[in-house]
């Protein structure tokens, strides 16, 4: 995956790389990286198009100027100026944090506007202080919108995808290119997927491998597994197919999800053994899982576990074949009464 892609930037492993928050975060660089340069080496209608759509539908601006993670003021007044959050859904995070970076990912400028840009990926939100202290990257004397635009992921990709449409009808190639680039880089990352989709909770993992595997469990318990034809989805079954912090699996034969793919606990595999019957065996499990992988579940966690369950850490897993024992198992187990 690494090479198939021009966005695709590979820096190689550092010691940095036992934190798993790193992979994330590099996806996230890579995609604002990725979506000025989109607008920076296309054609510039191309921005005029993405700013009538989502910003000033009246603009008509002609040239622009594009810079990257600004580390100075802004020394220009324009008629019109706005902070601009992406993300894959508007949730916005008002804790107030001394880690919080108020440098935006990138900016936009033409004579008439004047755009700054935070972007956030996966379960990242938008913190309401970070983009009310970009305002501060304005020129002295700039009047500034008041409230940020919102835009999600997906809905940058369906405009990509209609402008996409266009310029390959008026023979743009390399706008075009650009375009295909960053639809490709997107998915491959899964990044715009419609929220709470099976696809949007397989992108909260942090490395490629793990993301790759959580899709390889779904596989499994529907297609592979000896019990694939009782498998149903929790969500489906109680809450009209509409998920909340997880793609939760359960029985046709039993009440209970017996495994989860969840954003909660840093996103990881829960096995739902239940607390009733299998507390013990739920704790000698979790035993078993943290020395086949050589990791403790619990230092990357911080929380305490909830009684009948054990948990995994794909981006621990080699391959599938390691922990589908313990998913049989699970599954077993949750059907006693």
């Amino acid at each position: 995956m690494e090479y198939s892609n021009i966005f695709n930037y590979y820096r190689g492993q550092t010691k940095r790389d036992a934190d798993l928050d790193i992979g994330s975060k590099q996806i996230e660089n890579n995609v604002k990286k990725a979506f000025i340069n989109v607008l920076e080496h296309s054609n510039q209608l191309l921005t005029l198009n993405f700013i009538r759509t989502f910003i000033d539908s009246e603009n008509n601006s002609q040239f622009f100027n594009y810079s990257y993670e600004l580390v100075s003021k802004l020394n220009k007044k324009t008629p019109k100026a706005v902070v601009v959050g992406i993300a894959e859904t508007n949730d916005l995070n008002g804790q107030i944090s001394d880690l919080i970076n108020t440098r935006p990912d990138g900016a936009i400028i033409s004579d008439s506007i004047s755009i700054l840009i935070e972007t956030k990926t996966g379960t990242n939100q938008l913190y309401a202080p970070q983009l009310e202290g970009h305002k501060k990257m304005f020129t002295k004397g700039q009047v500034v919108e008041e409230q940020p635009i919102f835009i999600s992921w997906s809905d940058i990709k369906k405009f990509f995808i209609v402008q996409q449409k266009f310029f390959k009808s008026i023979r743009d190639e390399k706008t075009t290119f650009l375009l295909e680039q960053f639809q490709q880089f997107c998915s491959d990352h899964s990044v715009g997927y419609p929220s709470k989709s099976k696809e949007y909770f397989y992108s909260l993992f942090k490395t490629p491998r793990a993301r790759e595997l959580a899709s390889a469990i779904d596989k499994y318990l529907y297609e592979e597994s000896l019990y694939k034809a009782e498998v149903e989805d929790y969500h489906l079954r109680y809450n009209n197919g509409v998920r909340t912090d997880c793609i939760g699996y359960t029985s046709t034969k039993g009440n209970y999800k017996f495994v989860t793919l969840t954003m909660k606990r840093k996103a990881c595999l829960v096995l739902h053994l239940g607390k009733v019957h299998n507390t013990e065996r739920a704790k000698k499990m979790q035993k078993e899982i943290d020395i086949l992988l050589k990791h403790n579940f619990s230092d990357s966690d911080g929380g305490t576990p909830t009684d009948g369950e054990a948990y995994i850490r794909l981006e621990w897993v080699n391959n599938l074949e390691l922990i589908t024992p313990f998913i049989d198992e699970a599954y077993k187990l949750r059907l006693i009464k």
